[in-house]
């Protein structure tokens, strides 16, 4: 027994802190089940209500014991900012508990105190680890979650920039935006947020870039608020968000405490689709309460008009290629199409894009069914209509006049560009397409839908190539047409020397 007793004593010394808070939380715990059950029971006031009041006094009381007691927290300097960041988490899990109650109680017919219990035990797993990891442990709350710490650059505006991804090896624009932050930062100094990242992640010019680690949203949404907090306290008072619902409510909810501007980019035609209502409502307020950015003034427009935007909180900044990168080490025609195993005889009809219906992908098939066997069709990408693509090409006996590509490295693309004689962008939806800039920085025509942007980013001979209306028979038209009446590639490669990234990058910097 006594051998027995010393194992425990020794376990519960060493995960001293584990049983501090545990002993903590159980009597906030045991504080909130009592003050709810006074409240109720003995004053008779209704049990949401109690629980409301009970929530408040102990959480009160757990904020005290934890700082104090559990994680010896003695330094005051820093008691606001744990208060601060306590009681907002704190308040999310009211919400949750009280959204819990409800459910456990009128809709499973619990009793009122067995459903707090096992919420109280809920909450407390989900206590411990936010504040192990984010809140009593380090004073200078954060600080070991940076990739790098220095001081301020002099003379340099400050702007939190929320990225929704990182992929050093990602196939979609967002390969774009990496070199972008690197020239903006010589202008601007940038605490970059990450949402999600993988693999190792090196942006030019970037002192502070914080990596969000937790995968469950719930945690993702509270990582984000506290990381935007602590790019707010350090001077960072102005925020770019890249489409991210959660980085831009974080950072409204940051700048509305600290204040500060929200920049929020989007760049879609979201009208198109229906959202789930709650999802809308979240779209709008953002909208409402951000300065609203995108590629083109037409798009601009359409946004102020459909969501009541005002053309005062609006601004537009276009897209853009690094025409020396993408033009580098990319092969002339028939050495990218023997390297690439494509034959020099056909007529290629390259297609690069996520294979959906929003960009166009159940138009591919149809259109070259009424095109001869001298067209040839290189797809990239893949998605959600891939395989219904590959059946239908082999249910027609069309497989030799196909090739599914599917996913291709961005560093890889140009060579399927070099090898093409038009680019086919059939799309339902789109925004300032960059594989627009793509073709024509290389100086390949293209076949396109007018939808979103297209026709005021590309030049005026190529108009007559894009058709508002998307059937195959259109399309197959328009293809014919423009390789027997090709446009000159010394057009569009002008015209893609306007989204050059030197010349875009400094309009970004204007906008702080």
């Amino acid at each position: 027994m006594r051998k027995i007793l010393i194992f425990f004593w020794d376990l519960a010394y060493k995960r001293r802190i584990l049983v501090k808070f545990i002993l903590s939380g159980g009597t906030g715990a045991l504080f909130l089940l009592l003050t709810l059950f006074i409240l109720t029971d003995i004053f008779g006031l209704f049990y949401l209500f109690s629980a409301i009041l009970a929530f408040i006094l102990a959480t009160s009381v757990g904020f005290l014991l934890h700082k104090f007691w559990t994680f010896k927290d003695k330094n005051t300097a820093f008691l606001k900012k744990q208060g601060f960041y306590y009681f907002s988490f704190q308040a999310f899990l009211f919400f949750l508990n009280t959204l819990g109650l409800y459910v456990l109680v009128d809709l499973f017919g619990l009793w009122y105190m067995l459903a707090q219990f096992i919420l109280s035990g809920t909450i407390g797993v989900i206590s411990f680890f936010f504040y192990k990891f984010k809140v009593f442990i380090h004073s200078d709350y954060l600080k070991s979650d940076f990739a790098a710490e220095s001081g301020s650059a002099p003379g340099k505006k400050k702007i939190c920039y929320i990225l929704p991804k990182y992929d050093a090896k990602t196939h979609t624009h967002f390969s774009y935006l990496y070199p972008f932050l690197g020239k903006v930062s010589k202008e601007l100094e940038i605490f970059l947020i990450v949402e999600k990242s993988r693999g190792l992640m090196e942006i030019d010019g970037i002192k502070k870039i914080y990596r969000q680690k937790k995968k469950l949203k719930i945690f993702r949404v509270c990582e984000n608020f506290l990381a935007s907090s602590k790019a707010s306290s350090e001077g960072y008072s102005d925020f770019y968000v890249h489409y991210s619902f959660i980085g831009a409510l974080s950072a409204i909810l940051v700048t509305k405490i600290k204040g500060g501007k929200v920049f929020y980019w989007n760049c879609g035609m979201p009208w198109l689709y229906k959202r789930g209502r709650f999802e809308e409502k979240v779209f709008r307020y953002i909208l409402k309460n951000t300065i609203f950015v995108t590629g083109t003034s037409g798009i601009r427009d359409e946004y102020v008009k459909r969501y009541g935007l005002l053309s005062e909180k609006t601004r537009v900044l276009p897209n853009w290629i690094d025409l020396e990168e993408f033009g580098k080490n990319v092969w002339k025609k028939e050495e990218a199409r023997e390297k690439l195993n494509l034959s020099q005889d056909k007529k290629i009809i390259l297609f690069v894009h996520h294979l959906s219906q929003r960009k166009g992908a159940d138009k591919i098939l149809p259109t070259a069914e009424l095109l001869s066997d001298d067209y040839f069709f290189v797809v990239v990408g893949s998605g959600p209509y891939q395989k219904k693509l590959r059946f239908g090409i082999l249910e027609k006996n069309l497989s030799e006049r196909f090739r599914l590509e599917g996913v291709v490295f961005h560093e890889n693309i140009g060579q399927y560009f070099a090898s093409a004689d038009i680019f086919f962008m059939p799309s339902e939806e789109e925004g300032f397409p960059h594989v627009l800039l793509e073709s024509m920085a290389l100086g390949v025509p293209f076949v396109a839908s007018d939808v979103g942007g297209v026709s005021e980013i590309i030049p005026e001979e190529s108009k007559k190539f894009i058709t508002k209306k998307r059937n195959p028979q259109v399309f197959a038209k328009l293809i014919s047409k423009g390789l027997n009446a090709p446009i000159s590639s010394k057009i569009l490669t002008t015209k893609a020397e306007e989204y050059d990234i030197e010349k875009v990058w400094p309009q970004f910097v204007s906008l702080f």
